[in-house]
């Protein structure tokens, strides 16, 4: 049942991604692992080690989806579950099962912490590989504007002489009219 919740939820993120509702497709995953590391802490305890990540991951999560003014007050969120958890833990609400900490890992363990890692790093790849690529947009937007900046200055060269050349022309056209003046009125 809890598959079926979360592949519901994550379909739910996947259409709304679609529809670029991609602030709100952040926060329902932010809330997803923190429920997720919340849940695990809860249960298994605050020194598990998935736990840990879990919280880890939320907390770079919000960084890079949301940008590094949500990393302040996700971080302070988290802080809070882990002390309600704690909270939890010693008013004997719950008792976690301590015995994973007691036990050598697993392969299924491996696999966990794997699956964990690759996750960190995918996103954090994705991140970088956007940042990557919206650095390259503006190297050549600003070629695009030196480029344009350059025709603009050429064009206005050419303006700029054929301007003079015509003020040239009209002031040559201006000394024959005064020579001719000067003519005609020496000559009356």
């Amino acid at each position: 049942i809890i598959s079926l919740v979360a592949l519901a939820y994550l379909g739910a993120c996947w259409l709304l991604a679609h529809k670029n509702r991609l602030r709100t497709v952040s926060w329902l995953l932010i809330v997803l692992y923190s429920g997720i590391a919340f849940a695990t802490m809860l249960y298994w305890g605050l020194n598990v080690a998935v736990g840990i990540f879990a919280t880890s991951f939320v907390i770079i999560l919000a960084g890079i989806l949301l940008g590094s003014r949500a990393i302040l007050p996700v971080s302070l969120c988290t802080a809070a579950l882990l002390f309600v958890v704690q909270s939890i833990h010693s008013l004997g609400l719950i008792t976690p099962n301590l015995g994973a900490l007691h036990e050598n890992a697993t392969f299924l363990d491996v696999i966990s912490y794997i699956t964990i890692l690759g996750v960190f790093a995918l996103i954090i790849w994705i991140s970088n590989n956007q940042i990557e690529k919206s650095f390259e947009r503006a190297k050549a937007a600003e070629a695009a504007v030196r480029l344009q900046k350059e025709s603009i200055a050429s064009e206005l060269e050419r303006e700029s002489a054929r301007l003079r050349e015509t003020q040239l022309k009209e002031m040559q056209q201006m000394y024959k009219f005064a020579t001719l003046g000067q003519s005609t009125a020496a000559t009356l």
